[in-house]
């Protein structure tokens, strides 16, 4: 039985939002990444295009050791971040071709998607933490306050754990 044109549309909808969101944590983690460096000394154009170039779990191994001696819960959800993202980005739609037939796998895959919005929002804000913690200056998207409102908003707070687990449906 096929579902509704807008129960499919909101599944297409709320990617667009997840992905936009989390393009925004993306650019978050290459920005402080980029202070990091330049902070060692390494900021020749050369050494940004070479970063600009490496996927998001490339640019995040460059600086997990050094996240994870500030806090490796935070660093830990980054890390959880990158792999979700990496699901979103390339599974997603893999495990929920169905969803276009079948009302339950719609459900299903907006309930992933809005784990996926809070995966977002814990990951720039404990990114925002580790970068005040280190004294980094880079480019974000919010101010420190809105990203704070942001982050009450969404009941993220600098204890919160992330887990992801890929969806197995023939379980």
């Amino acid at each position: 039985m096929a579902i509704s044109h807008h129960s499919e549309q909101n599944v297409f909808s709320r990617y667009g939002e997840a992905c936009f969101r989390a393009q925004h944590v993306e650019q978050a983690i290459e920005n402080t990444v980029w202070a990091c460096l330049k902070r060692s000394g390494s900021d020749g154009r050369v050494q940004r295009d070479k970063l600009e170039g490496e996927s998001l779990g490339a640019v995040f191994r460059r600086v997990e050791t050094v996240f994870k001696e500030i806090d490796p819960v935070w660093a830990g959800n980054i890390r959880v971040f990158v792999r979700f993202r990496n699901y979103i980005s390339h599974a997603f739609f893999v495990d929920f071709a169905a969803f276009e037939t079948n009302e339950k796998l719609a459900s299903q895959a907006l309930i992933v998607l809005s784990e996926f919005e809070k995966a977002c929002a814990v990951a720039s804000y404990h990114l925002r933490l580790i970068s005040d913690e280190l004294g980094l200056v880079s480019a974000a998207r919010f101010t420190r306050d809105a990203e704070d409102q942001l982050a009450r908003a969404n009941g993220v707070t600098s204890d919160a754990v992330l887990k992801f687990k890929r969806p197995k449906f023939n379980a």
